[in-house]
């Protein structure tokens, strides 16, 4: 038992610590090896072979279909009403725009019309996005073009969302 620890010790004395550090460490390593990796290896192997159940997908709602492309957009006179709506969805945020600017855009050769409408928030921002969500789900002709936010310090709560919407109509 003294030979075996004066051999321990002579040896750890011509080694230095690096050296020792190293050899715990591997051994270390295969006892992590030997009782944690293989063991966790061969089950990962056993439930991959087992055969997994099928999930069900969720079913999609989706709308119908509408029987031509133009149907599903509204007809050009009834922008004032999809605007309305564009601002009580707004309103029921409590938020104002400020100026809303408008801008028709008319091609001869396209059957649907664009009007892009601008205006600016100065909202909290989870108001504005919960508003921007809302509006793009009952209005789903509307796109939005331009989305900017600034803020004018850190700490401030309410930002300026400049917003740029462009509504697609069916032309008379």
């Amino acid at each position: 038992m003294n030979r075996l620890r004066w051999m321990l010790a002579r040896s750890a004395e011509r080694l230095g610590l690096p050296a020792l550090l190293a050899l715990v460490l591997a051994c270390a390593l295969a006892v992590y090896l030997v009782l944690v990796l293989w063991p966790a290896q061969q089950r990962l192997a056993e439930l991959e072979r087992q055969p997994q159940p099928a999930r069900a997908r969720p079913a999609m709602v989706l709308p119908p279909a509408p029987v031509t492309f133009l149907q599903g957009f509204p007809a050009a006179d009834a922008f004032p009403t999809q605007l309305q709506a564009l601002f009580d969805t707004a309103g029921a945020y409590g938020l104002a725009p400020g100026e809303v600017s408008y801008k028709w855009e008319r091609r001869r050769d396209e059957p649907l019309q664009r009007c892009q409408v601008s205006f600016v928030l100065d909202a909290p921002y989870p108001d504005t996005r919960a508003f921007l969500d809302d509006a793009l789900a009952a209005l789903p002709h509307v796109a939005i073009d331009a989305l900017g936010f600034s803020r004018g310090s850190v700490r401030e709560e309410t930002v300026r969302a400049s917003i740029r919407l462009t509504f697609y109509l069916v032309r008379p």
